[in-house]
């Protein structure tokens, strides 16, 4: 019984809805993180929270800190995938190898991936 709960939970949990860099928005993702930023501005640096945006980004989980602007797309365990866009005068390095990784997907706008 204990086996099957867990892999009851492992399939759920990998079944988290994929980003896929070919579907974005640029305009919308740029829109939606300025937002972001400009809301951490001015909430005093710091946001976190649930929030709505055109489609076909949606509602979704944001959060913004010192670094810039986060918009998650989901995430298994400790990984985390989504929308980044750096705050000003932050400096992004490319990379598939480093963690968290950014790949840049035009402009400010870049796909991150954490895991934790």
């Amino acid at each position: 019984m204990k086996y099957a709960f867990v892999i009851t939970v492992l399939f759920l949990c990998s079944c988290s809805e994929r980003m896929s860099e070919s579907d974005i928005d640029v305009v919308v993702a740029t829109k939606s993180l300025q937002y972001l930023l400009s809301k951490c501005v001015a909430d005093g640096g710091i946001f976190f929270g649930e929030m709505s945006y055109e489609q076909p980004i949606g509602k979704r989980l944001s959060y913004c800190n010192q670094s810039g602007a986060y918009i998650k797309y989901g995430g298994v365990f400790v990984e985390e995938y989504g929308l980044y866009m750096p705050g000003k005068g932050i400096s992004v390095v490319e990379s598939s190898s480093t963690d968290p990784s950014y790949k840049n997907i035009s402009g400010l706008v870049y796909s991150y991936r954490i895991r934790g």
